[in-house]
């Protein structure tokens, strides 16, 4: 809620968010007019209260004047409220507004100009019919009116009010979850047949449902990749939420794991997202998360959140509704898949009015859910036919082609595939789409497509790639981005793949000689294997069955061998491709272009820069080939491709700088724990305790200071002190075991403790004063707003200026 002003302080606040608006109007030209008038307005108010003000100084306490009233004084309350919200909007600070006027951008829009405006008329016309008496009698028709505009003042800031505070509490969730389950939750309905799922939502997922609440419940769906899995899980978790409607103490939360995007698969992400799914039923741990987060949130922080403190919050507020529900879909592509299940195992064991509900392919780890009564239900072809048979129905009948044909041909079409699809949704929806059966003019012969019809899904898919065998320019377009769908660490849009495809190794640069006329074309040799969402520009595989048979060995030894994938290879040719891109002649620091230039003709540049360090899949020899190929142009002239890289990321750091500065040390900064460990394996003459970055830290000290914990335990088990100082020169200096006790890491400081006597380094960390500890909190706050490659020591110079 925006805090009001004083008389004094509206006074004192007016002249710099005038000069604020007055700087914004002389950058943004159609703004000029609206913030003309919103300034004079708040002009004509200063000079109405530096009235009140003076004529309140010189009265005697005898004197009566309207603006002593407790009428004007809640005036006043309004006005001082209008004010602040402004500020807020503009997101001016009291103590930084003389540093800040030309870095203030345009936050608000015409309509909320607008809206400030008004609602500073109406006080201000308040308060000049206040004044308009000459004692306490007022009017009485005056009275009416100013009360009328006070309510109407009032409820307009209660409604700005609470806009703010959703505002908020939006960054706040889509800071804390970066992966929403609402649109995965929405797709999966939508192929979500009335009349289907009914053996599993009539038979186990109610008897799970209404189990008693003496003991935790896990329900455990397993089925073949294509079953529809996923499609029940959302009808079902759609079911729960509709009972929660009319149990107000009751809470249900859903998450989607997807092998295209590497975030859904981590475990922070999961419980991040289940906790602000959850919020709304349970006030308190908003407010737990708000109180612990917000800040960090509000202030644009990279987020630093650990697994073990969300579960914590859950622990802690679970209990106080009667049931909590977890849906999780298909753990199985999780790259975290054992953790999840240990994890969400534990928390039953803790919550006994817990219910999960997980889908997967494989079964259950072993020892995750002991402490839980558990149900498994396997999805069985005889299960799930009834449910074929009803989709094929649908599909037969719905169907202009197909609705031709005689009606013993549609029953054969019907029986055929619901007898080879073996409980396989994806099977049969394959049938329909990539054998062309409605494409044919005759019964006979759609009997003769029958006839030839695959018998199992990955004997569906090689025929579909079959086709493109001949032709080798389709075979490599199609394959490599088959390969990169199945993957890239997010999703894709049609431009990136595009530009993904026609790269290759000897290439210098793009230009439209080298790019595809039509990019639509890869959507047509991938027909029936891939898909676009319209919704999202995403391109993704048509199912996460495409990608088992890729990497499967049945496809090997068919006619489409040419398109098996394996996992290190793929990873490894995606890493090489990011490198030559990044490579090319364009990409330099000497360049004229924009950033935002340069990614609007590469759209490939956003992907490759900030995700090629999570393609490396270890430390092998064509992993370092891929690494040097980038890291070696540091020597040329303004740093080559690699300082443009560094710059790309951290979009500050001087070049002299970055020129001086190891890639160990922006590697561990940036948190890409795959690099670091090549470049430790890679480690000719490499000084751990170099001091670097604009002041000087080293790769330890700025991997605590930012955080990134998993880079730090590399650096220690390789012999980095963790006991030295940095170089900022504060107290002292702050070692990184004071940063790890700082961030809460008490493994890692153990792992310290253990290194360093291990190693016989000296503990010579001398800072311990108050003054120090403070000051080093909030500089390690201040610099996490920027996400880029920054030193310690650099934040603790500028924090001391200040």
């Amino acid at each position: 809620m925006v805090e009001p002003l004083s008389l004094a302080g509206i006074l004192i606040a007016i002249p710099p968010v005038a000069a604020a608006l007055i700087t914004i109007a002389s950058d943004i030209k159609e703004a000029r007019k609206d913030i003309q008038n919103l300034v004079g307005d708040l002009f004509t108010l200063k000079g109405v209260l530096e009235y009140v003000q003076s004529v309140r100084i010189i009265s005697f306490d005898k004197e009566k004047h309207n603006f002593d009233s407790a009428q004007f004084d809640g005036l006043l309350h309004d006005a001082g409220s209008i004010l602040a919200a402004l500020k807020l909007s503009l997101k001016v600070g009291d103590s930084v507004v003389a540093q800040k006027w030309k870095s203030i951008k345009w936050h608000f829009k015409k309509t909320e100009v607008l809206e400030h405006r008004q609602r500073l008329e109406e006080v201000k016309s308040a308060m000049l019919m206040v004044m308009m008496g000459d004692s306490l009698n007022y009017n009485q028709a005056i009275l009416d009116e100013v009360a009328q505009l006070r309510t109407e003042v009032s409820s307009d800031r209660k409604v700005r009010d609470l806009e703010i505070w959703e505002r908020k509490r939006k960054v706040l969730f889509n800071w804390l979850a970066p992966v929403a389950p609402q649109l995965e939750h929405t797709n999966a309905l939508m192929q979500h047949l009335p009349g289907t799922g009914a053996w599993f939502l009539d038979g186990p997922f109610t008897i799970w449902k209404d189990l008693s609440d003496e003991q935790a419940a896990v329900l455990w769906l397993q089925g073949k990749s294509g079953s529809g899995k996923t499609t029940l899980m959302a009808r079902s978790a759609e079911q729960l939420s509709s009972e929660i409607n009319r149990q107000d103490s009751t809470v249900c939360t859903r998450f989607y794991c997807s092998f295209g995007t590497l975030a859904s698969q981590q475990l922070v992400n999961i419980l991040a997202s289940i906790l602000v799914q959850a919020c709304e039923a349970i006030p308190s741990m908003y407010d737990k998360i708000s109180t612990k987060y917000a800040e960090a949130a509000n202030a644009q922080q990279p987020r630093s959140v650990e697994a073990s403190e969300l579960l914590q919050i859950l622990v802690e507020h679970v209990t106080k509704v009667s049931r909590f529900y977890i849906c999780i879909d298909a753990v199985n592509e999780s790259t975290e898949a054992e953790i999840i299940q240990k994890t969400m195992g534990g928390l039953a064991g803790k919550c006994k009015n817990i219910r999960l509900f997980i889908t997967s392919t494989h079964e259950p780890h072993e020892s995750a859910f002991r402490e839980a009564r558990f149900i498994t239900s396997t999805m069985k072809a005889n299960l799930v036919d009834h449910d074929i048979a009803t989709y094929l129905d649908e599909e037969i009948t719905t169907s202009d082609e197909l609705r031709k044909c005689d009606p013993l041909v549609r029953e054969e079409i019907r029986r055929t595939i619901l007898g080879r699809s073996s409980g396989v949704f994806r099977f049969a929806e394959s049938q329909l789409q990539l054998t062309r059966i409605a494409a044919q003019h005759t019964g006979r012969e759609v009997r003769r497509q029958l006839s030839r019809m695959p018998s199992s899904l990955n004997e569906t898919y090689v025929r579909s790639l079959g086709g493109h065998i001949n032709n080798p320019i389709h075979r490599r377009y199609l394959r490599t981005m088959l390969l990169w769908l199945s993957f890239a660490t997010r999703p894709l849009t049609l431009r990136e793949l595009s530009e993904a495809i026609v790269v290759e190794d000897e290439d210098t640069d793009l230009d439209e000689q080298c790019r595809l006329h039509d990019p639509n074309v890869l959507l047509q040799l991938g027909q029936g294997l891939v898909e676009l969402d319209k919704f999202t520009g995403f391109v993704s595989l048509g199912h996460s069955s495409v990608k088992t048979c890729l990497t499967s060995t049945y496809i090997q030894n068919t006619e489409a061998a040419d398109f098996a994938l394996n996992e290190t290879n793929s990873h490894d040719l995606i890493m090489r491709t990011c490198v030559t891109y990044l490579r090319f002649r364009p990409f330099r620091i000497d360049s004229r272009n924009t950033f935002d230039t340069l990614s609007a003709r590469y759209p490939l540049l956003s992907y490759a820069a900030l995700n090629w360090p999570l393609h490396i899949t270890g430390t092998g020899t064509a992993t370092l080939e891929g690494v040097r190929h980038l890291i070696s142009t540091q020597h040329m002239p303004r740093g080559g491709a690699y300082a443009f890289w560094i710059l790309y990321v951290s979009r500050n750091v001087p070049l002299g700088v970055i020129l001086q500065t190891s890639p160990l040390y922006y590697a561990s900064s940036f948190g890409f724990t795959k690099l670091v460990a090549v470049l430790l394996a890679d480690s000719h003459g490499l000084d751990l305790e170099r001091p670097e970055g604009r002041v000087g830290s080293t790769a330890l000290q700025v991997a605590c200071f930012r955080r990134q914990k998993g880079v730090v335990k590399l650096l220690v088990e390789a012999g980095a002190n963790s006991f030295s100082p940095d170089g900022s020169g504060v107290e002292g200096g702050f070692s990184s075991l004071f940063w790890a006790k700082n961030n809460g890491w008490d493994d890692i400081v153990e792992l310290m403790i253990e290194h360093g006597v291990a190693n016989k380094h000296n503990y010579r960390d001398r800072s311990h004063g108050v003054y120090a500890v403070d000051l080093a909190k909030k500089v390690q706050a201040v610099s996490l707003q920027d996400t880029h490659a920054c030193s310690t020591v650099e934040s603790l110079i500028c924090t001391k200026e200040e």
